[in-house]
This record gives structure tokens, C-alpha cells and sequence, in this order.
């Protein structure tokens, strides 16, 4: 070990999925580490009690991607009104400066290959309404999203389809487990799929 002995025997993983367990186990010393909720509120009431909270780079991505195998996805100018209808600042307010930061890139921030040239989705409700009459559907129109109930994502869509509603698009959510939401999603059942992964240290999957 170029570092010399190591300080640890070994290390146990014990995988607890749900954040009050995991929170449990951790300040009453079952467990040494844990992965936090990534939340400001969290961090900073975590950061009061006491804990040491790492927050660090590369960061996890988050992105929604549109299925245009499903009506009325299938069109572009609803797929467009989508994007103007959603407001990312108004998203990354909500999980706070500490943990999130706005993408500009289909290349996360930090990897090698962003590229920002290209320009963010503008929020835009009422161009979003204008697109949604222009594609037919004056009246708006209904989505299906699967969606999982882990904490970082229900809250997130929760927020997303608040915004959506806005500009006449229902977002109809079925919140499943996150085992469900995998299999759902890629059996072509959601119309909207927030997903998120880390792969580091390039972005040659994006």
C-alpha cells in the first residue's frame, strides 16, 4: 500500500432504501457513513446536528427524456411545449445552491465535452400553450409518467408536473417503487422518465 497500512479491517455495505431507516441506523452508530437525502433543508438541519456532510463533483445528472414512441409525444411541437413549460431555475431553487446546479449541456458539468454553446430550453408558459394549439390540441393534453418514490425523484416530478399543468399539460403520474419505474420505463409504459446516473470520470455514455 503506497500509503502505508490501511486504517480499516474491511468495509460492510448494508443497503437501507429507505431515508428515515438510514438515518437511524446512522445517528444511532450502527452505521459509519451514509448516503445523505439531496436536499439544502437536509444538509444544512444534518450540518446543525452535528454530522460531517460531503457534498462533491462530478455531480449525479438529471434529465427528462421524452418517449416518442407514445401519443401525442410523437409530435414535435408537444415535445417543444414540454420544454417550455418547465422551469429547470425553479427546480434547482427548490433542491438548494449546495446540491444542485443547472446543466447547460447534454455532457454533464465538469465532464470533459460540455459544450453550452448550443443554449438552454427557455421557461416559456405561454409559448408552450401557443405550440400545444399549434400540434391540435388546443385544449391541452394528458401524459403519462411512471415515476419512482425514492426521494430524489417523486418530489422533483411533483414539482415538474405542477408546472406542466400550467401551460394545459396533465401529467398523469403512477408512483411505483424504484424497482417498478426501471422495468416500466423501459418496457415503454412512461410518456416522461426522470432519470438520473453518475458515470464517472467521462461522459462517453452521454
Amino acid at each position: 500500500y503506497f500509503r502505508g497500512k490501511p486504517k480499516l479491517g474491511g468495509i460492510l455495505y448494508r443497503m437501507i432504501p429507505s431515508d428515515s431507516a438510514r438515518e437511524l441506523a446512522f445517528t444511532s452508530n450502527e452505521i459509519d457513513v451514509m448516503q445523505g437525502k439531496r436536499e439544502q433543508r437536509w444538509v444544512e438541519r444534518s450540518a446543525k446536528r452535528g454530522m460531517k456532510v460531503d457534498i462533491f463533483e462530478p455531480a449525479e445528472f438529471r434529465t427528462l427524456h421524452l418517449n416518442r414512441n407514445v401519443k401525442p409525444l410523437d409530435n414535435l411541437k408537444v415535445r417543444q411545449a414540454v420544454a417550455a413549460a418547465i422551469n429547470v431555475d425553479e427546480i434547482v431553487r427548490y433542491a438548494g445552491k449546495d446540491v444542485a446546479d443547472k446543466g447547460c449541456s447534454v455532457v454533464p458539468n465538469g465532464y470533459l465535452g460540455q459544450d453550452c454553446s448550443a443554449g438552454a430550453y427557455a421557461y416559456d408558459v405561454e409559448r408552450a400553450k401557443k405550440l400545444l394549439a399549434e400540434a391540435g390540441y388546443p385544449n391541452g393534453v394528458e401524459i403519462k409518467s411512471v415515476v419512482s418514490n425514492i426521494s430524489a425523484q417523486q418530489p422533483i416530478m411533483e414539482i415538474v408536473q405542477a408546472q406542466l399543468a400550467k401551460a394545459g399539460i396533465k401529467l398523469n403520474m403512477e408512483v411505483v417503487d424504484h424497482a417498478t419505474y426501471q422495468a416500466k420505463s423501459r418496457q415503454d409504459q412512461s410518456g416522461l422518465v426522470f432519470y438520473g446516473a453518475a458515470r464517472f470520470p467521462n461522459a462517453d455514455t452521454y
